[in-house]
């Protein structure tokens, strides 16, 4: 009998949402795993951090966000369209899905979505 404690493949990966700030005002969001409406609390919780409210402008990292849902994706959208009109908002990293997901909400018009 072995005990392999390696994680099943086939288990969702962890999400997270994890603020941190830059130079010059800037703050960063990462966003990483699979983003679902049960996970909607937890970035709101993200979204409502101090660093990004005060935030001369936002870099929204989803390199490792494998997926994310249109409740995420209104969420994140919200949180930016509250944000005064001069505040940059950069979205990188984004796969083909979460893209896809992130125009339907129309966070093009709020955001600079870069490769």
């Amino acid at each position: 009998m072995t005990n392999d404690s390696s994680p099943d493949p086939r288990a969702p990966a962890a999400a997270g949402a994890a603020v941190t700030t830059a130079g010059e005002g800037q703050a960063v969001l990462t966003l990483s795993g699979e983003l679902d409406a049960s996970r909607v609390r937890e970035l709101e919780e993200a979204l409502a951090d101090s660093r990004l409210i005060v935030a001369r402008g936002w870099l929204v990292e989803l390199d490792a966000l494998r997926r994310m849902d249109l409740t995420c994706a209104y969420a994140l959208r919200n949180a930016a369209s509250r944000l005064p009109a001069h505040t940059p908002v950069r979205i990188r990293g984004a796969n083909r899905l979460v893209r896809r997901t992130l125009r339907h909400v129309g966070i093009d018009a709020l955001a600079t979505l870069e490769g």
